[in-house]
């Protein structure tokens, strides 16, 4: 698949102010600079994932204002700030999106872009990791109790 700076999913980013909802360890920071954005901001729950973010901006020379929140409840942020916000698979994890996405409509400047993204559920149902197979497909020792060989 062709990267952002190709497919221009998102609009030209050059000179926008970005915000990223669910930034994790901050890769879609450093790419949103990467591809010109001027004043970026990303937010996340996990203190954690902000450090991970933190090293990350450093080691790339990144400028970036993290905030340990949820994205849900941007409320520090002004009106109407930011020309653009991403959240890639964040919306997953939160309770109330419909409370996220009100923040988003409240941040973003008329006529502001949102970029998204959320795992679908066959890829989640489909997937063979530890949270999704089996116990016998996943255990590392050998099984005891009822049933066991």
């Amino acid at each position: 698949m062709p990267p952002e700076s190709e497919q221009k999913v998102l609009g030209e980013i050059g000179g926008k102010r970005a915000i990223v909802l669910g930034c994790g360890g901050g890769q879609d920071l450093v790419a949103l600079a990467r591809l010109g954005a001027t004043e970026l901001v990303g937010v996340d729950a996990s203190a954690v994932q902000l450090e991970h973010a933190r090293t990350l901006l450093d080691a790339e020379n990144v400028r970036a204002r993290l905030l340990e929140q949820s994205i849900s409840d941007v409320s520090a942020i002004a009106d109407e700030s930011f020309d653009l916000a991403v959240s890639i698979h964040a919306l997953t994890y939160v309770e109330r999106a419909d409370a996220c996405l009100r923040e988003v409509h409240r941040i973003l400047t008329k006529g502001g872009t949102f970029g998204m993204s959320v795992h679908h559920p066959i890829d989640a149902s489909t997937r063979d990791s530890p949270r999704t197979a089996s116990p016998s497909r996943t255990s590392k020792s050998s099984p005891t109790g009822p049933g066991a060989p």
